[in-house]
Parts: structure tokens; sequence; C-alpha cells
């Protein structure tokens, strides 16, 4: 018999924000926009969390044929 455990996408950036105390990788600088508009650009650790999840979903898709979250 195997367990399925249901995983939210909040408790995997958990988890990926526990891995980095420090705030080195997800840290709350602003990101480079070249465009002349003034619109608020997304903070760069939003930025790289919402890759990271994605990453995380592809490669468990990839690996078990079903969804991570």
């Amino acid at each position: 018999m195997k367990l399925i455990v249901e995983i939210s996408a909040i408790e995997i950036a958990k988890l990926l924000l526990a891995y980095d105390q420090g705030r080195e990788y997800f840290c709350d600088g602003k990101m480079i926009v070249e465009k002349k508009e003034e619109i608020e650009s997304p903070t760069l650790g939003n930025f790289r969390l919402n890759k990271m999840l994605h990453i995380c979903y592809m490669l468990h898709y990839s690996k078990y044929g079903k969804p991570l979250f």
C-alpha cells in the first residue's frame, strides 16, 4: 500500500526559503527593468522563488509522471 501525501506549493516554498536563511539567493532586491515605463518590477526574490518552484514541479513530473502540487 502506497501512502499518498498531498503537498502544496506554499509548503515547498517554505522549504526552499528554509534552506536560504541568510537570504543570499532569495533576496529582496529589485530586478533591473530596461523598459522606460514606470511599472513596478517584481522583486528578485519572488522571481527566483517562482522559478525554483517551477523547476521542482517539472523535475518531479518528469521523474514520477505526477504533479508535485
